[in-house]
């Protein structure tokens, strides 16, 4: 049986915060690939964070400095995922495909 991907928007805003955790539908134990959308300002950066448990987070891509986009695959995995946001300049804007 094949995992469920699904367009989310995982964040969309200009605080500097950790966003909503998303669940994934990660049911074999094996890598996924998952692919995320970036708009940002120049200033900012976005880190995407995951976790095996949904309270322990760690980095696994974030966006080069001074981009303004970004595609990220994240292969992994991952049960959590989120944004953390750092920055102020401008809104963020991340829809994934988790």
């Amino acid at each position: 049986m094949a995992i469920s991907l699904r367009v989310t928007t995982m964040y969309n805003a200009s605080a500097a915060a950790a966003g909503t955790s998303f669940p994934t539908d990660y049911r074999f134990g094996e890598m996924q690939v998952r692919t995320i959308f970036v708009t940002l300002n120049t200033a900012d950066t976005v880190a995407i964070q995951a976790s095996p448990d949904g309270t322990t987070w760690y980095d696994v891509a974030t966006t080069e400095a001074s981009a303004t986009s970004a595609v990220l695959t994240l292969t992994g995995p991952y049960p959590f995922l989120r944004v953390n946001k750092t920055g102020t300049a401008g809104v963020a804007t991340v829809v994934g495909v988790i």
